[in-house]
């Protein structure tokens, strides 16, 4: 019962954010930053992350990792997306 409640507690206190270019053309390289928030009062011991675009733009563009959050920690990663591919 008690991880039960932990888990809707922890649930809705995860946060997360994407930021991209407002503007990307061909050819280019874009960093892409994505931040993930606890902002609950409990900590987040097993929070999986995965985040993707499509495989076009290449494999560095993609996060797949397995982290812990305290209360009101955050995580954040920048990954590089490469526009060669795109309109192609």
């Amino acid at each position: 019962l008690i991880a039960w409640l932990w888990v809707r507690a922890v649930a809705r206190s995860v946060r997360s954010s994407r930021t991209v270019p407002q503007a990307a053309f061909p050819g280019e390289m874009v960093e892409v930053g994505i931040v993930v928030r606890n902002s609950g009062r409990l900590p987040i011991p097993w929070l999986l992350v995965s985040e993707s675009v499509p495989a076009a733009l290449g494999p560095s563009a993609t996060i797949r990792e397995v982290i812990a959050l305290g209360p009101g920690a955050e995580r954040s990663w920048d990954v590089s997306a490469d526009l060669t591919e795109l309109g192609r």
